[in-house]
């Protein structure tokens, strides 16, 4: 099964660090990933839902992860949501025009994947055009 990959959008005060401590801690690979951080997985769920459904957001695409982590390459991971995750990842860039440009060359240079969808060039440009001075993060649910 398939996970979504999305971009969420927020300004500084929105969120502190203990909600990205709290939102990624077990995510593994994430520098806030720490267990014994985490909360029980129902209330880890009620907090990541509350939390995110107040953010703008839009989806990128479908991506495997944990298929990737056993079989080793990025056939499952479309290179354009690989590539977005890596841009954005937990840095949490300022949407700005360099980062809009960077957005484009991705889907300019990546073929569309076969196997996982990925969101248009155009929806993600809109996005972010929209959201100019917020900052950036990316989720997988």
């Amino acid at each position: 099964m398939a996970a979504s990959l999305h971009l969420y959008a927020y300004v500084d005060g929105d969120l502190t660090e203990e909600d990205f401590k709290q939102l990624f801690c077990n995510v593994f690979g994430s520098k806030y990933f720490n267990l014994s951080r985490c909360p029980s997985a129902m209330k880890q769920m009620e907090f990541m839902e509350k939390l995110l459904a107040k953010l703008p957001a839009i989806w990128v695409g479908e991506v495997s992860w944990l298929k990737n982590l056993f079989f080793g390459d990025y056939q499952f991971v479309p290179n354009i949501c690989l590539e977005i995750y890596n841009l954005v990842q937990e840095d949490r860039p300022v949407v700005n025009e360099e980062l809009i440009a960077k957005v484009r060359k991705i889907f300019e240079s990546n073929p569309v994947a076969a196997a996982y969808s990925t969101a248009d060039c155009k929806d993600i440009v809109d996005f972010l055009e929209e959201n100019l001075g917020r900052r950036l993060f990316t989720f997988s649910l």
